[in-house]
């Protein structure tokens, strides 16, 4: 069984659809939100879901377009969820304008949970503060838990240089 975490424009939230092949999809709840956003923008966008080592959980999503914010919510059965999470993820970051596309995995080699998103930042041109000349910084930002209670400071995951 596959189980695919989806948005619509119309209804930014959770939306789940169920596969036995990986092929033909069947949208849960006749497409409409299994979960709603309750914090910040109201928003779950591009919603990503991971199951950790105990079995639980654990949802993350964009909130909104322009939020320096990711949603984290976790659940037992994909059906009750807790209360949702706003981590300010990009807040201390200078120019930061949005926090894109969360995803999780679980770095072995360290033994913790790497979160991982895309952001932009605006970075002043060397040659003056005219704000039309500033260039839009595209990078995938991260930040690290073991517990998803405490989290270290986001930084640069991977920069490819140009």
């Amino acid at each position: 069984m596959f189980v695919f975490a989806y948005f619509r424009t119309e209804a930014e939230a959770l939306h789940l659809a169920i596969s036995e092949d990986g092929l033909d999809w069947k949208a849960l709840n006749d497409n409409k939100p299994v979960l709603a956003g309750t914090v910040n923008t109201c928003t779950l966008r591009d919603p990503f879901i991971m199951q950790d080592r105990k079995g639980l959980y654990h949802l993350f999503a964009s909130d909104g377009g322009a939020s320096r914010y990711i949603v984290h919510a976790t659940s037992a059965d994909l059906l009750d969820w807790s209360e949702q999470e706003a981590l300010p993820v990009m807040i201390n970051v200078e120019g930061a304008r949005n926090s894109w596309a969360p995803e999780c995995f679980y770095d072995h080699q360290e033994d913790l949970f790497r979160i991982i998103w895309s952001s932009t930042v605006d970075t002043q041109p060397s040659t003056g503060a005219d704000s039309r000349l500033w260039r839009r910084d595209h990078r995938i930002w991260q930040t690290t838990t073991e517990c998803f209670k405490n989290y270290t400071p986001s930084a640069l995951f991977f920069d490819p240089g140009f």
